[in-house]
Parts: C-alpha cells; sequence; structure tokens
C-alpha cells in the first residue's frame, strides 16, 4: 500500500466534510450572461433570453431586415429603419423584460411605424434618459409588446443576472453630461 493511499479518507468521509451548496437561486443570479447595455451609462438593458428572434411584418418603404450575430444568437433578425427625417437606426426586438428595464414614454402614435399594426412610444435608458429606441404596442393604454431597440445605442458585454436584475440607479446630471463630452 502506498503513503497517500495509507492516508486516504475514504470516500463517504470526504463527503461528510463538504459544507452544503449555496441555494441554487444564488448561484443563478451569480452566472454571467450576455447582454446589452446603454452605452451612455453603462446600465444592462437586454439580455439573449429577451432577444425575440422571429421576423415580424415592417413597413416596407422605410426598412429593410438582416440577420446579425447578436448575443450569442447567429440568426438574430435585425431591421435598418429610416424615420422621416431620413435618419436610419440598426433596431433589434426584445421582449417584456427588456421593456421592463427601459423608461417609456410619450402617447402611442402609428404614425410612421417601422412595424405597422403597432404603435409607438419613445424608450429611454431608465438610468440616464439616453434615447435607445421605441417601444411597440398594439393597445392603446396597454403596455408594449416589445422594444426595438437601436443597435449603436447599446453595447454588448457580460453581467450577472443579480446585475441585470437590479432596479436601476439614476445618473447625477453631472456625471451624465460629463460622460457625453467623453
Amino acid at each position: 500500500m502506498s503513503a497517500a493511499a495509507a492516508h486516504a479518507e475514504p470516500p463517504s468521509a470526504a463527503l461528510e466534510d463538504t459544507e452544503p451548496d449555496e441555494p441554487a437561486t444564488q448561484d443563478a443570479l451569480e452566472q454571467s450572461t450576455s447582454v446589452l447595455r446603454c452605452a451612455q451609462c453603462n446600465h444592462p438593458i437586454a439580455a439573449a433570453a429577451d432577444l425575440l428572434p422571429e421576423q415580424i411584418p415592417r413597413l416596407e418603404s422605410a426598412s429593410y431586415p438582416y440577420q446579425l450575430d447578436l448575443l450569442g444568437n447567429e440568426e438574430a433578425w435585425v431591421y435598418s429603419a429610416t424615420n422621416p427625417h431620413q435618419n436610419r437606426f440598426d433596431v433589434c426586438r426584445f421582449g417584456a423584460a427588456a421593456c421592463a428595464r427601459l423608461d417609456i414614454s410619450g402617447t402611442p402614435t402609428a404614425e410612421h411605424s417601422f412595424f405597422p399594426p403597432f404603435a409607438w412610444r419613445m424608450a429611454a435608458c431608465a438610468c440616464c434618459s439616453a434615447h435607445l429606441g421605441w417601444a411597440f404596442g398594439v393597445a392603446e393604454g396597454g403596455g408594449p409588446d416589445f422594444a426595438g431597440l437601436i443597435l449603436t445605442h447599446l453595447r454588448e458585454t457580460q453581467c450577472t443576472q443579480r446585475e441585470l436584475n437590479a432596479p436601476p440607479v439614476a445618473v447625477p446630471a453631472e456625471l451624465a453630461e460629463y460622460a457625453e463630452r467623453l
């Protein structure tokens, strides 16, 4: 018998010395996930699970769809959409969880909606108020069905589920102005 084998504990003794694991929910909150963050203040806005992968009808005269590798999804539909002022935006659709992380304002309007019959309202970062896209919904007065987020106003990175689900903390106006100048 080797010296190492003579001093080795039986498997059952090794198991008795271990402490119980943390609850599974704590582990899940600390797991890292791919997210899109506000480019201005770095607040997490949308996770891979929030991405709506299917292509939907669009205003064909002002947009065209294409696929892009986004948040680990190799077939995410993105819409290159142009507003009446000839500003072009690359917009991707995200579900209700992403909408809950946004500050949605304004009266819903169907005028020049990129996704008819959905009416749109402005969608901004809940922390720094940077314009991030639009919230789209069918029923007036109802909640949004999805958000169309402008990809150039976001940055892809990682964060924990805990950070993703944390309530937004408003950025002081002076700090937001400083960040804009950088």
